[in-house]
């Protein structure tokens, strides 16, 4: 497996993506990533400018939609910050959230590529 690889297995959930567009058709799995991708640019936007209170409220819904999409360390990442968010775990969160940002950048690029959408 190529750098490129190892990076796509730990972002990207190949086999949920499968069994999404099995459970959807594949039909419709580009336009569910495009709707996916679209909610994650604009969670992107909502968690850059979320303050301690709505931390917690944005990382679930990012965590709940990188579940359905296969997005593995997105779910990670922000099911930590969520944690953290509520005080069930211990960390800082500045450093989370700046985490999580990253993070969705990449799922952004690798989705992005692997499924030809928006080039």
């Amino acid at each position: 497996m190529g750098q490129q690889g190892v990076i796509m297995a730990g972002v990207m959930d190949k086999d949920k993506i499968a069994q999404l567009a099995q459970d959807a058709g594949e039909d419709m799995l580009p336009m569910l990533l495009e709707v996916f991708l679209e909610e994650l640019v604009h969670s992107q936007q909502e968690l850059a400018q979320a303050g301690s209170a709505e931390l917690a409220p944005v990382a679930h819904k990012i965590k709940g939609s990188a579940a359905t999409f296969g997005a593995s360390a997105l779910y990670n990442a922000s099911g930590t910050l969520e944690s953290v968010a509520k005080g069930i775990e211990v960390g800082d969160p500045g450093i989370l959230k700046h985490e999580c940002l990253e993070i969705i950048q990449r799922t952004l690029q690798i989705y992005k590529s692997e499924f030809n959408i928006g080039q």
